[in-house]
């Protein structure tokens, strides 16, 4: 973040009328506002990446089993999907194998 200063040089000393120093004041607010704004729009933007990191991590548990990161039976039903969405466009024979094993 870049800051800079505002400088003013003279050889004689000066008193500011009421009117340069509201005006001063007010340059002093906005350049707050901006540095403030800069702040939260960078947190904002972690923030962002968080949320997106939480939710590819909530999909993927959501999809897979915890113990092997396999495909689980969501993700099973969602892929059928898809594949016979696809034989119904182009008429391509499609084949299934499924083995359950239950304990």
């Amino acid at each position: 973040m870049a800051l800079g200063t505002l400088c003013g040089k003279d050889r004689k000393p000066r008193k500011l009328t009421k009117r340069q120093r509201l005006q001063l004041e007010d340059l002093a607010y906005s350049v707050v506002g901006l540095i403030v704004m800069r702040v939260r729009r960078s947190e904002l933007e972690m923030y962002r990446r968080a949320l997106e990191h939480s939710e590819a991590e909530l999909s993927n548990r959501t999809h897979h089993d915890p113990l092997t990161n396999l495909p689980n039976r969501s993700k099973l039903m969602e892929r059928l999907g898809e594949v016979s969405g696809a034989q119904l466009k182009d008429s391509t024979p499609q084949q299934l194998f499924s083995l359950v094993i239950s304990p």
